[in-house]
Formats: structure tokens, C-alpha cells, sequence
């Protein structure tokens, strides 16, 4: 699989072609000699405008590198339309091309996000191993659902967004030889490897089932870090750097409705990227070079969806026995119901399925298609706002729309709303 780095723009001179000036706009296409087979692709880059007629593009990407003066990289993936639509595979190709684009350009980007998470750090053994069973019983559900003609959107879904992330390793590994990036400062990345970086925000809860102590353990995010000491108590899980940093808010005006959220974290997770993914739906949603969900999290949607969370902890240690591999990422679901879902009742319905157990948080959805401007109390409609609460074994979900008729306001910070999500986890 070969990729080459075509710089188009007569005139133009950039050190690195994939690394653009800042607020400088630059558009790479993935194409191919043969739209049906993964494989034999070249990448080429064009400074706007872009010419208007190139055959065989499986992806396009919009990459604007300006997170050093204003805070934020622009990413904009758009899958082949009819790779995202196609009856035989049902999209497979299209996150695959897509996410092979987005790494081979965001290669550099990606390394920096790696190594600064402390990723580099071996995980143990014991962790590594439950999370091979872990992928290996997704892929073996897609490969199942596949085999039977795609029967089953949700494991569709997964399968595309698994497509997704091994196209990313394979983009980000060619693109290091190609451009001679190979070194310290960007190791090569296997699909476990980029799995990880996404899954990264739900290893405490792996940790603790596995009962793995702190000198053992790499550097996992520092959104949620909770772990067991080997002198409590077996049945509660100590209060112990937990650094829960999320707020959300969704607020009903006279004029408007406000949909926000605010999370605050270590300078090594600043290299921030506003993505947009133009697949089968389109999500907006805040990231990172090399991650296919947002993990703050917050999105928007082509289908008038607006989604968020808070993290909720837990201390229950007997809630563990339901964190198992045989379920799937809480990332991967939340993106399966954000890509999927029309409303927040589907969004929580998809979300619950095979619950992993793994970062237990509350999920707002707003489902701003039925909001009409200047409606308050009453006027507010049924299914305006849903609430989605997990905790390994079991997620609560609720329309609470009543809540925004009567304060005006929901309100989120880490503390669960229902007594189930509140009182079973301790």
C-alpha cells in the first residue's frame, strides 16, 4: 500500500507539504487506481481553489494547522458518497480510506498526542491481553454481522468505526516512511496501539477489575483516574486521584437555547482539533490527532443532535464483575449513536447495547429540531432532552424535558441525576 505526497500549488514552497502554515486551508484527496480495492493509493494536495474534476477519490480531507496561534486545528474527513452508501459493504471502505487520509497527513500530530498522553509507558501484560479479547469479540460480532448481509445497523456501525481506527494505523505508518519521519519522535503505531489512544479514557475501570497498582500502571488519561489500593476494603474502591473535570450546561431563553460544555485538563492534552466527519451523517465534535470520538465529549450532528457528557465515578467495587470484554467501547457506542440516531430516544437505545462498563458517564441529547425559538415552560416538547446515565451493568436513561420546563436549565457536573446511577456505584 503506497501513498504520495503531490504538492499541486505552482509556486508554493512548504518544508513539509503535509504540514501546512497556520490558517493556511490546504485539501488532500485519497485516490486509487480502483475505487473497489483497498490498496494502491496516492494523496494528493491542493491549495484553494481545488480543481474540480479528479477520478477515483475514496476521501477528502480539509486541514487547516493553526492550533499553535489560535488553540485549535481544523479537520474536515469526507468519505466517497458512494463507498458510505455501498450495498456491499456498507461503508466499510469509506472509514477505512477516511481514516487512512486523516493519519498519513496528521501523522506528526498524531505522535505528539501519543507520546505527550505518556501512551510510550508498556501497559501491563494482564491489560493487554483483556484488551485484545476485548477487539477481538467486536470483530468477531461485525465479521457475524457482515457474513449475514449487514442485518444489524449497530454492528455495521461498529465494524465501520474498527475500519476506521486500522486505517489510521496504516495511514500513519506509510506516511512515516514516505516522508521520512521514522524516530523517537514518531514511533511506529500498530491498530492496538491507536485502539488504546482512543480507548484511553476508559482503562481505569480495566485497571481495577484487574486489580493492577499504581507502579504498574501507564500513564492513563487524566480525565478520570481512579485506583484500587491493595489495602481496601474488596468491596469499595478508594477515593483516590480522581480528577472529575467536566461541567455542562443546557440553558432555555426567551430567544434561544444554549447547549455548552466545559472541560479542563493537563497542558499535555492542549494539542486540540475541531473535527468534522462528512460520512453516511455528519458530526462536528471537539478532538484529537488520531482519535475517532471526541472523549471531552461533545458533538453535533447532521440530524439536529447535540450531544454531550460528564463523567460520573464509582466505588462499588462489586460492579466490576460486569466489566468485560465481550461488550464494546463506551467510545464506540457513543459514536454508533451518534452517527445513527434521529432522536435522543434512538441515541440512548443504541448507546445501552453491550455496555462495556468502562468510562461511566451522564450523556445529554438534545434533540434542537424540535425546539422552536422563544418556546419556554410549557411549550417545551416532549423528547426535547434526554439523559443517558451508565455504570457497569446497567445504564438509565430518561426524557427529562420537565426539568427545562420548570428551571429553565439542566445542569451537569459529574454528580448522577437518577438514584440508580447514584446509589449503586457508592
Amino acid at each position: 500500500m503506497t501513498a504520495v505526497a503531490q504538492q499541486t500549488a505552482p509556486g508554493s514552497s512548504l518544508p513539509d507539504p503535509m504540514e501546512p502554515e497556520a490558517f493556511t486551508q490546504v485539501t488532500f484527496h485519497l485516490l486509487t487506481s480502483n475505487i473497489s480495492v483497498i490498496g494502491n493509493y496516492s494523496v494528493k494536495m491542493h491549495y484553494n481553489p481545488v480543481p474540480g474534476d479528479i477520478p477515483n477519490i475514496l476521501a477528502v480531507m480539509i486541514y487547516n494547522k493553526s492550533s499553535d496561534e489560535f488553540g485549535w486545528d481544523f479537520v474536515q474527513v469526507t468519505a466517497n458518497e458512494e463507498l458510505v452508501n455501498s450495498n456491499e459493504d456498507k461503508g466499510f471502505r469509506a472509514y477505512y480510506a477516511a481514516g487512512y487520509l486523516e493519519a498519513y497527513i496528521a501523522a506528526k500530530r498524531i505522535a505528539q498526542i501519543y507520546i505527550s498522553q505518556g501512551l510510550t509507558t508498556p501497559q501491563p501484560q494482564a491489560v493487554l491481553d483483556w484488551v485484545e479479547r476485548h477487539i477481538a469479540y467486536m470483530n468477531s460480532k461485525a465479521t457475524e454481522n457482515m457474513r449475514a448481509g449487514y442485518p444489524n445497523p449497530f454492528w455495521t456501525q461498529v465494524g465501520n468505526l474498527l475500519a476506521q481506527i486500522e486505517g489510521m494505523a496504516a495511514g500513519y505508518n506509510v506516511s512515516l516512511v514516505e516522508r521520512g519521519l521514522i524516530g523517537p519522535s514518531q514511533p511506529n503505531l500498530t491498530f492496538t496501539d491507536f485502539f488504546l489512544l482512543n480507548f484511553n479514557n476508559e482503562l481505569s475501570e480495566v485497571y481495577n477489575l484487574l486489580n493492577v497498582s499504581s507502579s504498574d500502571m501507564a500513564a492513563t488519561s487524566t480525565k478520570q483516574r481512579t485506583t484500587r489500593s491493595q489495602s481496601s476494603p474488596d468491596k469499595l474502591l478508594p477515593f483516590k486521584n480522581r480528577n472529575l473535570h467536566c461541567s455542562a450546561l443546557v440553558k432555555v431563553t426567551d430567544e434561544d437555547i444554549f447547549f455548552s460544555h466545559d472541560s479542563w485538563n493537563s497542558y499535555s492534552s492542549m494539542m486540540r482539533q475541531y473535527k468534522v466527519y462528512k460520512f453516511q451523517t455528519t458530526v462536528s465534535m471537539s478532538g484529537a490527532a488520531g482519535t475517532i470520538a471526541s472523549g471531552d465529549d461533545w458533538y453535533i450532528t447532521s440530524n439536529n443532535l447535540a450531544v454531550q457528557e460528564t463523567t460520573n465515578d464509582f466505588y462499588n467495587a462489586s460492579l466490576l464483575e460486569y466489566v468485560v470484554p465481550e461488550s464494546v467501547s463506551e467510545f464506540l457506542r457513543a459514536m454508533v449513536a451518534t452517527f445513527l440516531a434521529n432522536n435522543g430516544r434512538e441515541w440512548v437505545e443504541l448507546f445501552q447495547f453491550n455496555n462495556s462498563g468502562t468510562y461511566c458517564n451522564q450523556w445529554m441529547v438534545l434533540d434542537y429540531k424540535m425546539y422552536t425559538p422563544g418556546a419556554v415552560g410549557d411549550a417545551l416538547p416532549d423528547n426535547l432532552l434526554w439523559v443517558a446515565e451508565q455504570i457497569p451493568g446497567n445504564v438509565t436513561s430518561a426524557d427529562v424535558t420537565q426539568t427545562l420546563r420548570e428551571t429553565s436549565y439542566w445542569a451537569s457536573y459529574n454528580i448522577p441525576y437518577s438514584p440508580v446511577s447514584l446509589l449503586v456505584p457508592g
